[in-house]
């Protein structure tokens, strides 16, 4: 689309003012003219400052929005169960504390936590911690022992530059008042806009085993793969108070893998696909996606999995995604979203091929 430019043309007046590129027909004062002025402006007790008053600017309110340590999702506690959510939340508590002990309740608890939760809950420490202790059985006296893969000073610092880098985004993209709706779509529109698709290392996955490919990479580096991609969506979203996760599958056409994010706004479903709205023109077609939607995109619902790395394990409840409420826009590309009228500006084609611009109220969402 030819995105329409307002150009501001400013056109400086140029009065005719005495001694501005005019002869003035007053005489200039002498400087005894001058010092009887000053004084008689002493004696009434009147001085220059207190004749212009200061017009203070109005203070520009940003947002608010502070990185949460412990951030997940209904749909990761159908997965995994509160007992797991609770020690990961215990081993969060001891890595900012710098301990190497957390509480725990048994070795599978402890081998799930620390396999699945940081890239999903906290991507700085991907491959920073891992096992201290029996290979086996790592948990003793109901204790998990863990160690850091690099000098804990240095692990928080990364946390630190970590967590300011996470609320930048936020407070950039996010206003404080924002609904979940408006919250899903500015992310989604930042995440398709602010980074690019690595094809390079995707080029590099058929031979060799590729070990630089993170969520933190993508946060960190602006690239990343369509996991990290996804996973950083997710992640936004929690930490702007989104139910959302990941979801993965193969293409119904050739069994190749992908992975996006289903999230539930207002008690509904959707798939979200920020790999497929990369670029500069930010496609919605890959927004809000129904289960039927995302077959038509090349991927069955019932085939995929959500949360987990591995298929189905642990069970969770099924999930339907069947609400078409923002059908409408999957034929558009974002223009911008209006927070004060609650409406999304969109541009698509229409049956002559032409570009009109639409609107879609979205007020109750």
């Amino acid at each position: 689309m030819k995105k329409t430019i307002a150009l501001l043309i400013c056109l400086a007046l140029l009065f005719a003012l005495p001694g501005c590129g005019a002869t003035s027909t007053e005489e200039t004062p002498d400087d005894a003219t001058i010092e009887e002025n000053a004084e008689e402006t002493e004696e009434q007790g009147i001085e220059q400052e207190d004749v212009v008053e200061e017009v203070e600017e109005p203070e520009e309110v940003g947002s608010h929005y502070t990185f949460q340590t412990k951030v997940t999702s209904s749909f990761i506690e159908d997965m995994y169960g509160q007992s797991y959510i609770d020690t990961w939340y215990n081993l969060v508590d001891a890595v900012m504390a710098g301990e190497t002990t957390f509480s725990c309740p048994d070795s599978t608890t402890f081998d799930w936590v620390l396999g699945q939760f940081p890239t999903m809950c906290f991507p700085v420490l991907e491959g920073m911690i891992y096992n201290d202790g029996d290979p086996d059985d790592p948990v003793e006296d109901g204790k998990g022992k863990i160690a850091y893969a690099i000098p804990y000073d240095e692990l928080k610092k990364k946390i630190d530059d970590f967590s300011k880098l996470i609320e930048d985004i936020l407070n950039e993209a996010l206003k404080d008042d924002y609904s979940d709706f408006e919250k899903a779509l500015a992310l989604y529109e930042y995440v398709c806009t602010h980074y690019q698709y690595d094809f390079e290392s995707e080029a590099q996955m058929a031979d060799i085993y590729v070990d630089w490919l993170s969520c933190y990479r993508l946060f960190t580096e602006g690239l990343g793969v369509c996991g990290d991609i996804a996973t950083a969506y997710n992640y936004l979203l929690m930490q702007a108070g989104v139910d959302a996760a990941g979801i993965g599958g193969n293409t119904i056409e050739d069994g190749v893998g992908h992975q996006w994010s289903y999230i539930n706004l207002n008690g509904h479903y959707y798939h979200i696909d920020p790999t497929f709205g990369l670029g500069d023109i930010v496609s919605l077609n890959y927004f809000l996606m129904t289960d039927e939607h995302r077959e038509e995109n090349g991927f069955k619902a019932e085939d995929s999995q959500i949360v987990s790395q591995y298929e189905y394990y642990p069970p969770h409840r099924d999930y339907k995604a069947d609400d078409e409420t923002f059908s409408e826009l999957w034929t558009g590309n974002i223009i911008k979203m209006d927070h004060s009228t609650h409406t999304l500006h969109y541009w698509k084609y229409d049956e002559s091929g032409q570009e009109v611009e639409c609107t879609f109220d979205y007020s109750g969402w």
